[in-house]
């Protein structure tokens, strides 16, 4: 069990130095994409850590958990989340967006054998939810990430997006890519 607790001053940590098993390496990569991009690293030591952030405003990062599992995390002043499991199949447990994010996570891997399903999934939690920064795990996850992606998809779910939602370094990045491989 991981547990990243928010605190009243905005630090999020783990109060106690917990492990996720199946790791491939002794370092978990951190990787910042809001406010702004930056990386970080988290150091294991016989499968355990403690990390410490404090941010200033709302934070996404992801812990990048070898091949198998990019995981985000929402940081922001009062929220917790707590991580349960091994790399691949890590259950999210916290409020607001991560909290969001946990269902909309659980909900897809139901649907896990058939593609079209998912997909379907996918485009109503984000037409649904347009102000939920989980949108850019999905749009990354599903369709970036696709072996075939769908630009002209891709673009119409960004237009649906709230403009905070599109304003995050991510998506303003991605429509930059987009616009390219229309011209």
């Amino acid at each position: 069990m991981l547990c990243w607790q928010a605190a009243a001053a905005r630090k999020i940590h783990s109060p106690w130095k917990e492990s996720i098993k199946g790791l491939p390496s002794d370092t978990i990569l951190v990787f910042y994409q809001e406010p702004d991009y930056k990386l970080d690293t988290i150091l294991l030591s016989k499968g355990k850590f403690t990390y410490t952030i404090t941010p200033d405003t709302f934070t996404i990062f992801s812990l990048l958990l070898g091949e198998k599992q990019i995981l985000p995390i929402y940081a922001d002043k009062g929220e917790s989340v707590t991580l349960n499991g091994m790399v691949g199949k890590i259950e999210v447990k916290g409020k607001g967006e991560n909290a969001q994010l946990a269902k909309h996570i659980q909900y897809l891997s139901t649907l896990e054998n058939n593609k079209a399903a998912v997909m379907t999934a996918v485009d109503s939690l984000i037409k649904t939810n347009p102000s939920s920064y989980s949108n850019i795990y999905l749009i990354d996850k599903y369709y970036v990430q696709d072996s075939l992606p769908d630009y002209n998809h891709i673009d119409q779910l960004i237009k649906g997006l709230s403009g905070i939602i599109k304003d995050t370094p991510y998506i303003i990045e991605l429509q930059n890519k987009l616009s390219e491989k229309k011209n």
